[in-house]
């Protein structure tokens, strides 16, 4: 299954490692924690600013205008296909 990130832009849900809220971080912050892995992974921004989200991939580093609970609540959607799936 897919994780909608916002726009037209979906990744593998494997592919996750971490969705972060970035609305409760300084932006002095993220700005260093971007500074820090974008030379380790490239950058999509997605929609337009503000930011609300960074999702970190396998390969990529997605920063999204869709808040974290959002995608969270899409996340856990897609553990519960998995289940189902498993039990089938």
């Amino acid at each position: 299954m897919f994780l909608h990130l916002g726009s037209d832009v979906v990744v593998p849900g494997k592919e996750v490692i971490g969705i972060f809220d970035l609305e409760t971080v300084p932006e002095k912050v993220s700005l260093k924690l971007l500074n820090n892995i974008s030379f380790r992974f490239p950058i999509e921004k997605i929609g337009g600013e503000p930011y609300k989200s960074l999702v970190l991939t396998n390969n990529k580093i997605y920063l999204t205008p869709i808040s974290s609970l959002t995608l969270k609540k899409r996340w856990d959607n897609l553990e519960l296909f998995y289940e189902e799936e498993d039990h089938r």
